[in-house]
């Protein structure tokens, strides 16, 4: 976030320092007053998911305990550690030392287009403008990560990946900045809320039985978003203007359950967790009354 804010204010001061240079002894615009207008750019999601894993103990059928745990996560004390365990760690640390279940995924980045609408209303004193910001957004940027890994010498194959988005972004925000005439620099955040949607699978075989596993989840989630932006009064009563922001919306958590019986008596249990944030670059176009 802070990558994003330092590069939206390098760009910004300058391009306002000309503008306001450049209109020097033209009309000063009035900023006060409602407006609405329509805008469009491009949104990049962020999306990244972590794992949370239990296990039943070890009971002879060579569930996941069986396979990865040591003797002292099988039921029976005489059993020895299991054909994919490593170093005596218990059956999740080992299964993850090999890279078999992954811990979390990286971030995935994706961009896309975003267009809306916002409507607001400024209040301006001498140089100073302040107001209250509404805008929707429809965005197109899906991320995803995968994984895949393999023990040897048996070859336990287990593969999978997760799937995230932010289909629609909804912000109410405070604006605040300075009027060079014309130009109008500005800082602004508040609330932000949107329609989110993850999902996450996997399938592991050890070449005679396979396991699968997958989970999702939708819901509309609420946090916050910071940025800012150039707005310039191309007459009485239109303006155009660039903007950034930056969106928070939080995490998901949901469960990635077993999808039939052999997956079942794995006793497996796993839990993702996805992270929605993301970054809004667009310019609009204002009708003011």
């Amino acid at each position: 976030m802070k990558t994003y804010l330092i590069v939206a204010a390098a760009l910004l001061v300058p391009v306002s320092a000309s503008a306001s240079g450049l209109l020097d002894g033209g009309p000063v615009a009035n900023w006060s007053g409602f407006y609405a207008g329509l805008n469009a750019g491009i949104a990049e999601s962020s999306g990244r998911t972590d794992y949370s894993y239990a296990y039943a103990p070890g009971n002879g059928t060579g569930n996941f305990s069986d396979a990865f745990g040591n003797a002292a996560d099988n039921s029976v004390a005489s059993d020895a550690n299991g054909p994919f365990n490593v170093g005596g760690m218990n059956a999740v640390q080992s299964a993850e030392a090999q890279g078999i279940i992954p811990k979390r995924l990286g971030s995935s980045h994706k961009s896309g287009f975003a267009g809306g609408g916002q409507i607001g209303w400024n209040q301006q004193s001498d140089a100073f403008v302040w107001g209250l910001e509404a805008d929707i957004e429809d965005i197109n940027a899906k991320s995803s990560s995968n994984f895949s890994g393999a023990t040897d010498p048996v070859g336990f194959v287990n593969a999978g990946g997760e799937r995230s988005s932010v289909d629609w972004l909804g912000t109410v925000r405070l604006r605040a900045g300075w009027a060079f005439d014309r130009a109008l620099l500005y800082a602004t955040g508040g609330l932000a809320f949107g329609g989110t949607k993850s999902s996450s699978g996997s399938q592991g075989t050890d070449g005679s039985t396979t396991d699968t596993f997958y989970g999702s989840k939708s819901d509309t989630r609420t946090g916050w978003t910071l940025g800012g932006g150039l707005e310039y009064a191309l007459s009485d009563n239109w303006s155009g203007r660039i903007e950034g922001l930056y969106y928070d919306l939080g995490s998901d958590r949901y469960a990635v359950a077993p999808q039939d019986s052999d997956s079942a008596a794995e006793g497996l249990t796993i839990g993702a967790r996805t992270k929605f944030d993301g970054t809004l670059f667009r310019v609009a176009l204002n009708r003011q009354f």
